[in-house]
């Protein structure tokens, strides 16, 4: 299946990997019992995949899920599938990203040369947008304004952002713009859950040298994803083995890292220097 919600998926996959779990059967002992391969199963259960409603009735039967709980997982299944989830306008790997954003406890997002989408300014986003029509880039700033409203709600996840000291000393707009930018930085870092650190330039090895990620923890199913924005193309790594390498490298990222006390400072500073 070619088009699915992502965030849905995972979902699906981990009641479906805790359900096999609770009935005390293997994936290969799944796949030969309703005669697909272990891959699938596997890919199924990291969300990398939905089931046909057929082999879901079979998983569903072999699980010995009581029948008053199918009803949850074909409705999991439908919307996962729902052709109709991913607005008019929107791309599906930013569908992908603000069904990230929506269903997370907790965001990390590491932007070594720019301000993250998360913490743009109207401006600053715009100026980031010059090669694109005037009519694509209105609609972009607004939906990318509108995703900033999860950040104070009241269940909002907690953020993190690690921002590359590169991103605030060569800003890809004039300073009064950037100027703007620093003020809405600085009081984001007094949003509770919100947490803004500067990278500082060094001579020592960083993994932001390999450029921008996001790592997404769920609310409620499911182990973090991480997600690689390209210019073209988006990755979402699920592979635990892997996300694990990335956490580990944020781990590094934040010892290296300003303090949020000491991002606040230095913001200042950055202030005083272009007033």
């Amino acid at each position: 299946m070619n088009a699915y919600n992502p965030a849905r998926a995972r979902d699906l996959g981990a009641e479906l990997k805790a359900a096999r779990e609770r009935a005390g059967l293997r994936q290969t002992e799944v796949a030969a019992r309703i005669r697909r391969s272990q891959s699938q199963v596997s890919r199924w259960e990291k969300g990398q995949g939905v089931p046909d409603e057929a082999a879901l009735g079979a998983m569903l039967l072999l699980y010995e899920v009581a029948d008053d709980e199918h009803d949850y997982f074909l409705r999991l299944v439908r919307e996962a599938t729902n052709p109709d989830w991913v607005q008019p306008g929107v791309s599906r790997r930013l569908a992908a990203t603000i069904e990230s954003e929506r269903t997370a406890r907790l965001i990390v997002n590491v932007e070594p040369m720019i301000i993250p989408g998360l913490c743009q300014t109207e401006a600053y986003a715009r100026a980031l947008m010059t090669s694109m029509g005037r009519d694509e880039i209105d609609q972009r700033v607004a939906l990318r304004m509108t995703r900033q409203a999860l950040l104070s709600e009241p269940n909002a996840p907690e953020y993190v952002a690690i921002i590359g000291e590169h991103a605030l000393r060569y800003p890809p707009c004039d300073s009064d713009i950037m100027r703007g930018q620093l003020y809405k930085l600085r009081d984001l870092g007094n949003l509770p859950g919100v947490s803004i650190v500067v990278q500082p330039f060094e001579n020592q090895y960083t993994p932001t040298a390999f450029g921008p990620f996001a790592i997404f923890t769920p609310r409620h199913s499911g182990g973090p994803v991480v997600r690689r924005e390209g210019l073209a193309a988006t990755t979402t790594i699920t592979n635990t083995r892997d996300v694990q390498t990335y956490q580990t490298a944020v781990d590094l990222i934040r010892r290296q890292a300003m303090s949020a006390p000491e991002t606040s400072a230095y913001i200042a500073a950055l202030l005083n220097e272009m007033e």
